[in-house]
């Protein structure tokens, strides 16, 4: 994948629970792979959450950690619901505003 099409720093986490994840605990689950400088849950109006979030990194080399196969049995504990990390691109970062 050409680094030009995606945010290196940036991952987009689908399959996060409706209710009971904050962005405290999205950060304090990717911290474990380096330092968060942003960890985002999208929520509706009604404070329903949306089913995804992003989180960015400091560096990349954090978020290729954080998307390392080895790391799926991590992901599968968050909230007992595996997460699924991906690379954000810049068309899913129109989903924050």
């Amino acid at each position: 994948m050409d680094q030009a099409e995606h945010e290196p720093r940036k991952l987009f986490v689908g399959g996060l629970p409706r209710l009971g994840v904050t962005q405290n605990s999205l950060r304090a689950h990717f911290a474990r792979y380096g330092h968060v400088v942003e960890a985002l849950v999208m929520e509706y109006p009604d404070g329903m959450g949306r089913g995804f979030g992003f989180v960015e990194f400091q560096d990349e080399e954090a978020a290729l950690r954080a998307l390392d196969a080895r790391e799926a049995d991590a992901h599968a504990a968050f909230f007992g619901r595996k997460v699924s990390p991906f690379f954000s691109f810049p068309f899913l970062s129109a989903f924050k505003n």
